[in-house]
């Protein structure tokens, strides 16, 4: 199988940069949306209230919108936020909720964050108030029983709210503290930030805040304000989107439910023209009830118009599966149908590069536990944006498969086919990056030392396949 593997990795870590106003982009991010520099708070406008708990009563939440390229998947790294908080130090603690845009205003609740570092700034001279910056890593939000799993934002509009929460010293220090979200210098981007007020819930219940109560600051209290945030994300660039999932289309794939239940259904790409690229994300869609749900991906060569049949795939497991709260029912069984993200892709410790002007064929597959009652099936592609096509629109060939009710040990690829015979896509999207290159003074353009190959400020045995590939590249 000729899938070659690249030694270098991307490069995305830039120095820190200071930004007027005291903000700054953290060293290692991908700065995917700066607010702005942050404002200097004065007495009669330090910000936006957003706090639980102590002086906020029930609590108020304030909420800013950002945009991302929609050519591009992003992988989340991390988000920073500036506030103004009275909480006694050491006690300092936020919330960071990501939302989804409904008609310019929060909508869905998508991610709630709540670990960050807390970086004291200093004080603001006024009103018991010190200025203090909350970096939330996506990565350190999990636990050791269930670690964090990366996350993928699609290109468009989301909002953030940070929320500050309360010390609870109120009562014994007859002081209670409040949490500000610090504006920034210059000119609206997007939608003037936003605000809701919580109420108490049922006792012991926790404060609800109504999803209709969101209002502009503009005509509620701060006036026309951006919020001060930084959020680093590192993109990938989409090259096939087919959409889904189509509840309609769907084949066998799946792995450990049996021999003759063993099936692969695999749809292909084709990658531009010229240069060899790094495979950064694919998502697609499965139906399984399999318990607990495991999915993962297998990469072929492509054989004319089916995958290889003799060359061996490269495996990875699935970095995500979310539940999409839909279902179908296949043989009488009730399966659940999940979207399921990749993003590692190292092959032997290096990053799996597919070449430029080729096709490939990727399989998404449930992995059962041995149990002959268990299912998965790989679901079609649902483009809504094309509705002059039918539902059997397809790209390229159409999905293929192999194995299912006569074996594994039957290998051969061919076009699957639903009830109606006509063929169709899988609900897939793929994104890609270059491959690596270091540039003569390292990564960021700094001076590097001439043994550290991939600029990452070690010397380690990574630069001596980083050295291997650029010789064999014909690179000096």
């Amino acid at each position: 199988m000729r899938l070659f593997i690249a030694a270098l990795a991307l490069a995305t870590a830039f120095p820190a940069a200071a930004i007027a106003g005291g903000a700054t982009i953290l060293p290692g991010c991908f700065c995917s949306w700066f607010n702005g520099p942050t404002a200097t708070p004065s007495r009669s406008s330090t910000g936006l209230l957003s706090h639980e708990g102590g002086g906020a009563g029930p609590g108020v939440k304030a909420a800013d919108d950002f945009y991302l390229d929609i050519s591009q998947v992003h992988r989340l790294d991390t988000i920073s936020v500036d506030l103004a908080t009275s909480s006694v130090a050491g006690l300092v603690k936020a919330r960071l909720e990501i939302y989804d845009d409904c008609d310019g205003r929060p909508g869905r609740l998508l991610y709630t964050f709540t670990r960050s570092t807390v970086e004291e700034v200093g004080p603001l001279g006024f009103d018991n108030l010190r200025r203090v910056r909350h970096t939330f890593v996506a990565s350190q939000q999990g636990t050791i029983l269930e670690p964090a799993k990366p996350i993928a934002l699609r290109g468009g509009t989301y909002w953030l709210s940070a929320v500050g929460l309360t010390d609870n010293l109120c009562s014994t220090m007859n002081m209670c503290d409040q949490t500000f979200w610090l504006p920034v210098d210059g000119p609206i981007k997007g939608s003037t930030a936003h605000k809701v007020v919580g109420v108490f819930g049922d006792a012991p219940g926790p404060i609800v805040y109504p999803d209709s109560g969101w209002t502009p600051s503009d005509i509620c209290c701060a006036g026309c304000i951006d919020l001060a945030f930084t959020v680093c994300a590192t993109p990938c660039k989409i090259i096939l989107d087919q959409g889904g999932p189509d509840l309609t289309r769907f084949a066998p794939s799946i792995s450990g439910s049996g021999l003759l239940l063993e099936a692969r259904t695999a749809d292909d790409l084709v990658v531009p023209l010229c240069e060899d690229q790094e495979l950064c994300f694919v998502r697609g869609y499965i139906a399984t009830n399999c318990n607990p749900p495991r999915a993962r991906l297998d990469v072929y060569d492509a054989a004319c118009t089916l995958p290889a049949t003799f060359s061996p795939p490269t495996t990875f497991d699935a970095s995500r599966l979310t539940d999409t709260g839909r279902t179908i029912t296949v043989e009488g069984r009730v399966l659940k149908v999940y979207a399921v993200d990749f993003w590692d892709f190292q092959s032997f410790g290096f990053p799996l590069t597919l070449n430029g002007g080729r096709n490939y064929w990727l399989s998404i597959y449930a992995v059962g536990s041995g149990s002959v009652s268990e299912r998965g099936y790989a679901l079609g592609a649902k483009r809504c944006d094309i509705p002059q096509c039918t539902p059997s629109f397809r790209q390229f060939n159409p999905a293929a498969i192999s194995g299912a009710l006569v074996g594994i040990t039957d290998q051969s690829w061919r076009p699957v086919r639903f009830a109606d015979s006509s063929t169709f896509d899988l609900g897939l999207t793929v994104a890609i990056r270059p491959v690596a290159s270091v540039p003569p003074g390292g990564v960021g353009g700094s001076a590097a030392c001439p043994s550290d190959v991939d600029g990452n400020g070690r010397a380690d045995v990574s630069d001596i396949f980083g050295f291997l590939t650029l010789w064999f590249a014909g690179c000096p």
